[in-house]
Parts: structure tokens; C-alpha cells; sequence
């Protein structure tokens, strides 16, 4: 209105179109009255189209006043329980699944980062949902500090503990040292705990004794209602004493009992995966649930099988619940790319603006935004982070097949450092064949 002298009724035409669904039509008819109005007004020609078309570049993106001030909101709460309670900030955002920009995977690796440790499905320790648990070793202390902070967790039935011990109990709800030294060869195999690289967090953290146990619904083939019952036969008949003691009294198919055995759900009983997929079959007919009990066999026992690997392991995690509990993808892959001179996400930062890198992970995000004139924008996740690639559209229709047939990528390209926002501007795009199958989030 001041400066191309809108009426109340134009300038409201104005803020319509600036309001309506984007439309960049309805702006353009503005352009020239709002042009004319400025020239009566004493602004010349090319200033007034300056103003007009900073106006409708904000139209592409602004929001009104009160959204902006909910999202700021939403983003500090979210902010502070990353910084000073990052497991219970973990636990809610596995438990509330699916949503948002990132898979639970994704969520799992910066958890892992921040030094937050994301312990497997457990038949005595998981609940129905991710749950909050004390780090192995944390003393009484921290048993005192982590009741304190997150009673009433997230995810939990009001029966159990937000807190739970990391040493399994027998029947009678002692301590089974037995059963401890197991449970500590298995969490040994599959990974250290792992270290805050952020430099943040690490500073701040209020709550230093808590980890991330997965739920029991993360398992492919377990449902909401399955992962209740065992919650609760556990609570009534106390913990479960091995696997034909969880088969009989589960009530679970073939197939839930194997997928709990590959993640290593049973891994504190001492028995080898392999061996447990042997005996899944005959074990599920002792159950109550069993059609034809009748029939049923006792169990037999497995031949001596080789244990599986780490890769086989990481693999089973991808697959089973979509969630490493060890090493992410790429850490397999490491050593050849770094002979290759690939570098690591963390490691962009210490090199040039301008400078040609090659950088490699697998593709978690890809963002077409109808505003970006082609342009596609990635997030490729390593063992140690995120790297954000551009692909101008050129590039990305040079080398589409490539992005849509695999799951990680090599991206050869200039490095740009903008106001601290690293990034590849990509120039070559060459396939990385996986062992697991990672399917990337797409956003138009």
C-alpha cells in the first residue's frame, strides 16, 4: 500500500495470491500494477520490479507469523531433549514410527553417534515398544540418576519400568551371573558401546547412563498384540529360562521364532543363532497355541554350525527390523572405498571450497522439489555421518538408472562451503552394490 498505493481490497488481492497453494501465476498478474503504482509514486522501473520480485520469492516459501513461531517452538523442545536426554529423545522418535524425513535406521546410526547405544531385541529385557535402559556398568548412582529423569517413559505399559538394569534375573528375580556373563560375550560380539563424535552432546548430556533397548514390535512377523502377550507372560510366569521355555510359552509362529533368533533375541541363553533356527520349527509345536499338539515331537538338536559373522548380522538387522544394532553399512565397505581415496562424510570439512572430493554412502534421502527446476538434492549416511549432494538436472539425467537401481552411491565432486553448510555438487555418480537392500525416502 506505501509503496505502489494498493488499495485495502488490491493489497488483499496481493496477500491471496501470495497465500494460494504457490501460485506464481496469480503473482505475475500483480507484477503490473504493482509496477505502475510504484512509478506514480515516485519509485523507478527496475527497483520496483526488485521489490516485486523479492516478494514473490517469498511467496514460494513464507508462511504466516503464528506457523513460524509453532515450528520454532516444536524445534527448541526437540533441540533441548536431543542435547541434555538423547535416549529418551531416541526412544519417542522409534516408538512413534513412521514419520518424518528419516527411518528408524537413520535415527538408529545418529543415535549411535551421539553415543547413545541401540541394544538389540532381548526376550527378558525388551518391552512391546523402545524403552529407555541403563548402560552396561552404570553403578548405583546412575541407577539413581536415571530413575529420576525417566520414570513414566516413553513407550512403556504402566506395569513396567521406564529404567531397566541391564542383568537378566532367574525365575525368583535374583541376579543369574550365569546368565550375565552370556548376555556380555553376545553385547561383546556384535559391537563396542559406541562414542559421542558430536562434540555436543557429549558437553551437555544430563542423563550419561542410558542407552536405547529396541521393542519387540520392531521384529518382522511380531505384531502389537503378540509383543503385549509376551510383556505379559513374563510378568506372570517370570523371565523366560531359554528358547523351548519362550516357545512353549509365547505361543508364537515359525516364523516370529526365527526372526527373534536371528536378531538375537535369545543370544543370553548361549545358544548359537544357527542352531536356533534348526530347532524353530519343532519348538513352536510345543506351544499352547499349536493346532495339531497332538503330533507334536520333542526338539531336536542342531549339528555344529559355524556363528554368523558381523556382515551376516548387520544384514539380519536391516532385514528383520530394519535397525543395526552393530555397524552401519558402510563400515564394510571402508577399507576398499579409502584405498579408492573416497572420503568419509566427517572428513569434508577439512577440505577446500571448490575442491574436487569423492565422498560414498547409502542413499537415505532424495528430495525432487517442484521449486528446484530439476535439481534433486540427496543424503547419503556413512559409519560416520551425513553428506548432502546436489545434483543439477543434467547430472541426475545422465545418471538416473544409477540412483534408482542402487541402494549407495559414489558421487565425485566440487565440495561447497556456504554459510557452514557443507555440501557436493555432484558430477559423476557411480553404483555401490550393497548386501542389504536400503530404500531411500523420496520428498517432491
Amino acid at each position: 500500500m506505501t509503496v505502489a498505493g494498493f488499495s485495502p481490497a488490491a493489497a488483499d488481492l496481493l496477500r491471496r495470491a501470495m497465500s494460494r497453494a504457490r501460485s506464481s501465476a496469480d503473482m505475475e498478474r500483480l507484477r503490473g500494477p504493482f509496477v505502475d503504482g510504484a512509478r506514480r509514486n515516485g519509485v523507478d522501473e527496475k527497483t520496483a520490479n526488485e521489490i516485486f520480485h523479492q516478494i514473490a520469492g517469498f511467496a514460494e516459501f513464507g508462511f504466516c507469523k503464528s506457523h513460524a513461531a509453532a515450528f520454532a517452538l516444536t524445534a527448541y523442545h526437540t533441540a533441548h531433549l536431543k542435547l541434555y536426554y538423547p535416549a529418551e529423545f531416541y526412544v519417542a522418535l522409534l516408538n512413534n514410527q513412521p514419520m518424518g524425513f528419516y527411518s528408524p535406521a537413520v535415527i538408529a546410526g545418529d543415535a549411535k553417534r551421539h553415543g547413545v547405544a541401540i541394544l538389540p531385541v532381548e526376550v527378558n529385557e525388551s518391552s512391546a515398544k523402545a524403552i529407555v535402559e541403563l548402560c552396561d556398568g552404570a553403578g548405583a548412582d546412575g541407577a539413581d540418576e536415571a530413575r529420576g529423569v525417566s520414570r513414566g517413559g516413553a513407550g512403556l505399559s504402566p506395569s513396567e519400568p521406564a529404567v531397566r538394569g541391564s542383568e537378566p534375573s532367574d525365575r525368583t528375580g535374583r541376579r543369574d551371573p550365569r546368565a550375565r556373563e552370556t548376555s556380555r560375550e553376545a553385547s561383546a560380539a556384535s559391537s563396542a558401546h559406541p562414542v559421542d563424535t558430536s562434540r555436543t552432546i557429549a558437553a551437555h548430556r544430563t542423563c550419561r547412563v542410558h542407552d536405547v533397548r529396541l521393542g519387540l514390535e520392531s521384529v518382522k512377523g511380531l505384531g502389537d498384540a503378540e509383543a503385549k502377550a509376551i510383556v505379559e507372560e513374563r510378568g506372570r510366569g517370570g523371565p523366560f529360562r531359554g528358547f523351548d521355555d519362550f516357545a512353549a510359552r509365547a505361543g508364537l509362529k515359525e516364523e516370529a521364532l526365527r526372526n527373534l533368533a536371528l536378531v538375537g533375541a535369545f543370544d543370553r541363553f548361549g545358544e548359537p543363532r544357527r542352531a536356533l533356527l534348526w530347532r524353530a520349527r519343532d519348538a513352536h509345536r510345543t506351544s499352547p497355541s499349536y493346532a495339531r499338539r497332538a503330533l507334536a515331537l520333542p526338539t531336536t538338536e542342531a549339528p555344529a554350525l559355524p556363528a554368523l559373522g558381523e556382515q551376516e548380522r548387520t544384514a539380519l538387522d536391516y532385514r528383520i527390523t530394519g535397525i543395526p544394532t552393530g555397524p552401519q553399512v558402510m563400515h564394510f565397505y571402508r577399507d576398499d572405498l579409502q584405498r579408492r581415496g573416497v572420503l568419509r562424510a566427517c572428513d569434508l570439512a577439512d577440505h577446500r571450497h571448490g575442491e574436487l572430493v569423492h565422498i560414498a554412502g547409502a542413499v537415505v534421502v532424495k528430495q525432487h522439489p517442484e521449486t528446484a527446476k530439476g535439481h534433486v538434492f540427496l543424503s547419503l549416511e556413512d559409519e560416520t555421518g551425513m553428506a548432502n549432494v546436489i545434483i543439477r538436472p543434467a547430472t541426475y539425467q545422465r545418471y538416473k538408472r544409477v540412483l534408482d537401481s542402487e541402494s549407495a552411491i559414489v558421487v565425485a565432486g566440487a565440495l561447497q562451503t556456504v554459510d557452514g553448510v557443507i555440501s557436493v555438487l555432484a558430477k559423476r555418480l557411480d553404483g555401490l552394490r550393497l548386501f542389504v537392500k536400503i530404500a531411500a525416502r523420496e520428498w517432491q
